[in-house]
């Protein structure tokens, strides 16, 4: 299942080279990631005080591939790309308005029990949003 989410680069997000800082990026897609879980039926804050699980990061790979300026507007396309029995993958592309690609990630994530503080078995929403996308 495909989730958008678009944004603005604003002024505190910049660096001194006038450009998106790297860790911006990442906060960014940590963002869409919330949002994709919300598009699923999943919503975090639930998780986390009902159900007491989340999910913790295990692997981020990015590559950077133009910068963002102050003022682009950008869309972060999240997609799940791969459900094992612990963990999860999901795909992400930082878009600009001129549909240049900005950055991709690649994002291992596995479910975690709140109380335990151990890997669990993958939830219910996130195996039917790999049905949904297949």
């Amino acid at each position: 299942m495909l989730v958008d989410m678009e944004l603005e680069v604003m002024e505190p997000d910049t660096d001194l080279n006038g450009h998106m800082n790297h860790v911006q990026y990442i906060y960014y897609l940590e963002q869409a990631r919330h949002t994709w879980y919300k598009g699923i039926g999943m919503p975090v804050k639930k998780l986390i005080e009902e159900d007491r699980i989340g999910t913790v990061v295990v692997h981020l790979e990015t590559d950077f591939k133009k910068e963002a300026r102050l003022g682009d507007k950008l869309i972060i396309h999240t997609t799940l790309a791969h459900v094992g029995t612990k963990s999860f993958t999901l795909q992400q592309e930082i878009i600009n308005e001129q549909k240049e690609t900005i950055a991709e990630a690649s994002i291992i994530s596995v479910m975690f029990d709140l109380s335990a503080r151990k890997a669990i078995p993958v939830c219910q929403e996130i195996r039917d949003a790999q049905k949904s996308s297949n």
